[in-house]
């Protein structure tokens, strides 16, 4: 997917347990860590739960200054008080 968008996007049970998760995270002020196995939603969750779709190319196009274009996008990321981060992780060799 390398960042961009799946087409359609299917809320499962697992999106809604992920939800639950990230909701009492907020609620309780914990750092919470998201893990099972490969391929079963944890990033696509995470990417709706923090609306990265419509705030992720605006961050990441950002230049440090207010754009009165992105007004709608401005307005919900000063709302929002959720970050979609996924490092890099590379491999060093020994």
């Amino acid at each position: 997917m390398s960042g961009e968008s799946a087409g359609t996007f299917i809320a499962t049970k697992g999106h809604g347990r992920f939800t639950e998760f990230a909701e009492a995270v907020r609620k309780h002020r914990y750092v919470g860590l998201c893990y099972d196995a490969a391929r079963v939603g944890k990033t696509l969750s995470a990417r709706r739960y923090a609306h990265w779709d419509s705030a992720g190319p605006s961050i990441e196009a950002w230049n440090g200054r207010r754009d009165g274009r992105q007004k709608k996008i401005n307005a919900a990321l000063e709302r929002s008080r959720t970050v979609f981060h996924t490092p890099f992780v590379a491999r060093c060799a020994t």
